[in-house]
């Protein structure tokens, strides 16, 4: 541990001079960056509010936010998330919420290999009407035909002559459990996931415990917002529109996308608004979901079980 040396900013460290014959490891403290001088060779570790993509392999890698607006991110690599102190690449994140349950980073999507979409950061996912395993993916930016979620009209009993009603999900008459066969992530990812309720909803999103926050990791104003009000708490992070919030316990982050609903063969509000299940029972026609728009954050609202929503599993 000799030859660690700390320097207390970048202008120090040259000012010392690289040495050109022996080994030496220097950490600038200010930026957080690990120099490595042997052959005048320098490694600096990520730093806060870099953009995180993943390539092809796998392999994840720490991109500077002028190098991807200048368009030097390799064709295929995919945007995964913003670089913060404490990042780490993990399919559930532990928001330190008093319930101890854990976040998956990602919506349900049932043509990927690991029923999770590839990153938060996009709009296209799975949609499931409530109560239902199938998920369906949009075949556009505004439909899912052939597919329909039915819900044409209100007729008594709700569901009668739609496609809602043939489904397992139209018959149950309060909320499941995991292990009931109608939770779309237990049934698609296997134990210990499962549906979030409508509790864990309104716990992530209780100002107690959580805080909405800009690309930039400031939190969410006026100013900031999308819609440039008060009310609306939604901004965009590497062009997508959705919720970023950070724990108020150990500043973990998660970004939910505006990913819209489907209805009929229909997608609506893809980009603007943002709709998640629960496991939740409401009435023989709702159930509990969350909804995110220009004018609200709403943990615990009700819609019909047949529209087609995104869902996000937890531990």
């Amino acid at each position: 541990m000799d030859n660690i040396k700390i320097f207390a900013n970048e202008s120090e460290y040259i000012t010392a001079g690289k040495p050109t014959t022996e080994s030496r490891v220097a950490l600038v403290e200010s930026d957080k960056q690990l120099k490595y001088d042997g052959v005048n060779v320098e490694v600096s570790l990520p730093k806060e509010g870099d953009y995180v993509y993943r390539d092809a392999e796998g392999n994840v890698h720490f991109i500077t936010k002028e190098s991807v607006k200048n368009n030097l991110v390799p064709a295929g690599w995919v945007f995964i998330d913003i670089f913060y102190y404490g990042w780490a690449d993990e399919a559930f994140v532990d928001m330190g919420l008093p319930s101890g349950v854990k976040w998956a980073k990602c919506n349900l999507d049932v043509t990927q290999a690991s029923k999770m979409a590839k990153s938060a950061f996009q709009y296209d996912c799975s949609f499931f009407s409530w109560g239902n395993i199938d998920g369906h993916n949009p075949t556009s930016a505004s439909s899912f035909s052939p597919y329909s979620w039915g819900g044409v009209n209100e007729q008594e009993p709700w569901y009668e002559g739609q496609v809602y009603g043939s489904t397992p999900g139209a018959a149950l008459n309060a909320s499941f459990a995991a292990d009931s066969g109608y939770d779309a992530v237990r049934e698609n990812l296997g134990a210990p996931y499962k549906m979030p309720t409508n509790t864990n909803h309104v716990e992530l999103f209780n100002s107690s415990y959580t805080d909405y926050i800009t690309e930039d990791g400031e939190i969410v104003t006026a100013a900031t917002s999308v819609s440039k009000t008060a009310a609306d708490k939604r901004v965009r992070v590497n062009g997508i529109v959705g919720l970023y919030i950070r724990s108020k316990a150990n500043g973990k982050r998660l970004f939910f996308p505006c990913s819209g609903y489907g209805f009929g063969t229909s997608r609506s509000n893809r980009g603007s608004n943002g709709y998640y299940w629960s496991s939740t029972w409401s009435s023989a026609r709702n159930a509990r979901h969350l909804i995110f728009d220009s004018s609200e954050v709403n943990p615990q609202s009700l819609s019909n079980r047949y529209y087609g929503f995104a869902v996000r599993a937890v531990q």
